[in-house]
């Protein structure tokens, strides 16, 4: 199942690319750092895993993010910075919590600093991507126009 989430992954690049401008240098570079911060939880004991391994699903959903932020652009520039990096750390916190149920992670620190690790990384990302793809720069077109 794992594989099939690469494959989608890549699909979905491969048809932005082909259709609309999409800055595939910067989604890379985001979803690196995304798997560069999930490297550092899985090995201070943030989170956890089957595997020994970087999993080769998060990989997939955090190219997918990348994606999908850039998609959202237009939208979330309408909101102040500072809603939009909350309300990402929120969401992102909250997604771990949802892999944790399905158990697909686990937590090694218990719930509320586990949550506050991943709300401050996660309100973080949300501003370093909001700063990358050009957040408020007065794009109004749809990215997919």
């Amino acid at each position: 199942m794992q594989w099939l989430t690469v494959a989608l992954a890549t699909c979905t690049y491969a048809v932005c690319l082909i259709r609309w401008p999409f800055p595939i240098e910067k989604a890379i570079t985001l979803a690196l750092f995304g798997m560069l911060m999930d490297y550092g939880n899985m090995q201070l004991g943030v989170l956890s895993f089957e595997q020994s391994f970087f999993p080769i699903w998060l990989l997939a959903l955090w190219f997918s993010f990348t994606w999908y932020a850039y998609i959202l652009k237009t939208l979330l520039s309408r909101y102040p910075l500072t809603f939009v990096s909350v309300l990402g750390g929120v969401a992102g916190a909250l997604s771990y919590v949802a892999g944790h149920k399905f158990g697909a992670v686990s937590f090694d620190y218990s719930l509320p600093i586990t949550l506050s690790v991943l709300f401050v990384e996660w309100s973080l990302i949300m501003a370093l991507i909001a700063k990358v793809y050009g957040y408020g720069k007065g794009n109004s077109k749809n990215v997919l126009s």
